[in-house]
């Protein structure tokens, strides 16, 4: 329950109101600015490709190894969200083996950076 829980969580921190509303034309841009270092758009980039999107509507078909990637980026630049992302798809083995000591080690970085999900994920 808690990881649905912070799915639906981060879900609505980053995601767009609708992501019917970002077409496939639009991607360039945000890779442009994850590229950039704008996080964020890392973020979003994840959550496109991610299981968990909505990629019917957006057109972008479901890429977890894309996904991680971008959370990696993420998370890597400070981002911890990102963390909170790519450590759920460790936690569930998505599109990768499941390593839950690996999706801890995640959690708690974000945790200690102040990220209550990265803490909540934590908690037994």
């Amino acid at each position: 329950m808690k990881t649905l829980t912070a799915v639906v969580v981060l879900a609505l921190a980053w995601a767009p109101a609708s992501f019917a509303q970002i077409r496939p034309a639009d991607i360039p841009g945000f890779r442009h600015d994850c590229e950039a270092n704008k996080w964020s758009a890392c973020m979003m980039m994840g959550d496109l490709y991610g299981q968990d999107s909505h990629s019917d509507e957006s057109g972008v078909p479901v890429d977890n190894a894309q996904a991680a990637g971008f959370y990696r980026k993420a998370c890597n630049g400070g981002f911890m969200d990102g963390c909170v992302a790519l450590g759920l798809m460790m936690d569930q083995g998505e599109g990768m083996p499941a390593d839950k000591a690996q999706a801890a080690v995640l959690y708690k970085k974000a945790c200690d950076a102040g990220n209550h999900m990265g803490c909540t994920m934590l908690m037994p």
